[in-house]
């Protein structure tokens, strides 16, 4: 039988101790970025150039942090050089970041291509959307790092933007139990405000638990993880991977002065073009080569954040016995993909991980996943689904130093560092964020700098909205309790749609009739 909403809201109600985490920097407004969505409207060259400033703050960071990189770095290389592996560990952007750098690895280290696994909550299908509720359960990180095959010889490293997530947690202290090495945790909140949160302070106090603080402060976007905090984690271990014959400090600089430099001029006109496609009521297919594991990222991440259909199945039917209606606004068509199998083996640069647990979910089945087909029949599958011609959005390699992009009448090649593949996607990503951010406000898809349309899929998101709710209100002097809001929250949770934001929704049952 169906538990009620009521019966939801009291069972949240009694954990939310765990979800309450307002105090986080991660969580909280950037400055610069107040107002953000009417720049979004406005000014799109301002907006660019606003977001490009959040940026910055990544470089001072790792710049504190060299010496640690190093550490790690030295560690790594201990292990490869005595047989073992490297595993990669990360929940939501920080799982799509840890299959990003094994994407990454076995492209520039064919040879040793299984000298790094990866892995993130829900399996390799969570890349297309995430699996509910997965992330809350410690004891999902623990058994999924062992059914990969995690010995003594192996490393774990894991990221996790909060420094909270009780899956990587779970991850993280179970590879301390079994591993030889250290294992290593990266997170971007200060040491003093996790200490009071019980599951971070078993990590941070762990001697077996080396840990790397990368506190980026606040998002461009409140609480949108998939910026600032997933780019320097993306960095920082790749940095300690990849960087064995450079210096990390001169690279960190390098890339830097590049990106500090880069002209983003051309970015405003795709942002237009793009979002007028779907503010007419069109559809996009992005067609990528190279940059697909990137691309992909960025378009999976919308969907929570913005509240957006997410991938839709290729097959008709539905295991999971939950049917979401419509289409998402944009797909992707990986090249040189004749089929479901190579459009993952080229999107993973490996065979995918399916976790196989149907008594937890349907949907981290390898029959599930089968569903999404990112192959060249994407343009008659989204010609049946929508019914109209999807526009196209070519992300294609030039040659090595260039990137041709193309949609409707623009038409830009982007240069890339000439540092090598982890710099040039870890530019693409960053592009790709504003682009996608800005997209967002000119679709009214936050307020000023608030996730107004966040959609509330686990204990952290709730307790998200419920704050976001509680700020709008407070502006007009309207002032519920916790509990009161996080009650209409579950009330009203099943009726709203993807047209729809769960926290406006509230809003308006707050406010004087």
């Amino acid at each position: 039988m169906d538990k009620s909403w009521k019966d939801k809201a009291e069972e949240y109600l009694k954990t939310s101790h765990k979800y309450r985490l307002g105090v986080l920097p991660t969580e909280g407004f950037h400055p610069l970025t107040h107002n953000l969505s009417q720049l979004a409207k406005n000014d799109l060259p301002q907006a660019v150039d606003i977001l490009q400033q959040v940026d910055f703050k990544i470089f001072s960071v790792l710049q504190q942090q060299v010496d640690q990189i190093k550490e790690l770095q030295a560690e790594i290389q201990e292990v490869f050089k005595n047989g073992g592996r490297v595993f990669l560990c990360g929940c939501g952007a920080t799982g799509r970041l840890s299959l990003t750098l094994d994407y990454l690895w076995k492209e520039s280290f064919p040879n040793n291509k299984n000298q790094v696994v990866s892995f993130m909550s829900g399996g390799d299908v969570a890349l297309v959307h995430s699996i509910e509720g997965f992330e809350d359960f410690p004891q999902y990180g623990s058994d999924h790092l062992v059914q990969l095959g995690f010995t003594e010889k192996d490393m774990l490293i894991s990221c996790t933007e909060g420094g909270e997530t009780p899956y990587v947690i779970g991850a993280t202290n179970r590879a301390a139990q079994l591993s030889d090495y250290n294992t290593y945790f990266l997170y971007c909140n200060p040491d003093e405000v996790l200490l009071n949160i019980q599951r971070s302070k078993e990590v941070l106090e762990n001697k077996k638990i080396k840990k790397i603080n990368l506190n980026v402060g606040p998002m461009a976007l409140s609480g949108s993880t998939r910026m600032q905090a997933s780019s320097i984690l993306l960095m920082a271990v790749g940095l300690a991977l990849f960087e064995t014959e450079n210096d990390i400090l001169i690279n960190i600089n390098k890339f830097e002065e590049f990106y500090k430099k880069y002209d983003l001029n051309f970015m405003p006109s795709f942002i237009q073009e793009e979002s007028n496609i779907y503010l007419g009521s069109g559809y996009l297919i992005y067609d990528v080569d190279e940059f697909a594991i990137t691309v992909f990222t960025d378009l999976t991440e919308r969907a929570p954040t913005f509240n957006l259909r997410a991938f839709e199945r290729d097959i008709s039917g539905d295991i999971t016995g939950v049917s979401a209606k419509g289409n998402s606004l944009c797909y992707v068509h990986i090249k040189g993909a004749h089929n479901i199998e190579e459009s993952w083996r080229l999107l993973l640069n490996r065979e995918p991980h399916c976790l196989d647990w149907p008594e937890h979910s349907k949907m981290t089945t390898k029959t599930y996943m089968q569903g999404f087909d990112f192959s060249s029949t994407v343009f008659d599958n989204r010609l049946n689904r929508t019914g109209n011609e999807n526009q196209i959005f070519k992300i294609l390699m030039q040659d090595k130093n260039k990137v041709k992009l193309e949609l409707g009448k623009q038409s830009h090649t982007m240069g890339l560092t000439g540092q090598g593949i982890l710099y040039d996607h870890l530019l693409l990503k960053m592009i790709l964020n504003i682009h996608s951010t800005l997209i967002m406000g000119i679709l009214g898809r936050y307020e000023n700098n608030v996730m107004s349309w966040v959609k509330p899929t686990n204990g952290k998101l709730i307790d998200r909205s419920a704050r976001y709710v509680a700020k709008i209100l407070q502006a007009k002097n309207i002032e519920p309790s916790y509990e009161e809001i996080v009650c209409a929250i579950f009330k009203n949770m099943d009726q709203v749609g993807n047209q729809q934001s769960i926290v406006l929704m509230v809003v308006d049952e707050f406010k004087p009739q």
